[in-house]
């Protein structure tokens, strides 16, 4: 499993601890949500389509007082991760080009 394995990097002097935390929190949070959602509306979700109610629901989830904090978090998770990624594996294909100086 994804957890045990960063773990086991953790151990193996891959992954400084706060870097292990960063992925093991982001990783919870990530499956926790994606768990919420497909239990509350399956595979497809669209923030601009979904109703006060459920968006209620998945901020009170995730003890956040408004959609508005838990897509905060969310975009700061993946950033962190994102970041994590970046700096051992470098940038994607798909990641914007870094300018120039």
């Amino acid at each position: 499993n994804t957890l045990e394995a960063v773990g086991a990097l953790r151990a193996a002097g891959r992954f400084t601890p706060a870097e292990a935390e960063t992925l093991r929190t982001g990783l919870v949070f990530l499956s926790d949500l994606n768990q919420a959602l497909r239990a509350a509306v399956g595979d497809a979700f669209d923030p601009a389509e979904a109703g006060e109610g459920l968006k209620t629901w998945l901020s009170a989830l995730f003890g956040e007082d408004s959609f508005e904090a838990l897509s905060r978090r969310l975009d700061a998770v993946c950033g962190q991760v994102a970041a994590l990624r970046s700096d051992k594996l470098g940038p994607l294909a798909t990641d914007p080009p870094v300018p120039s100086v």
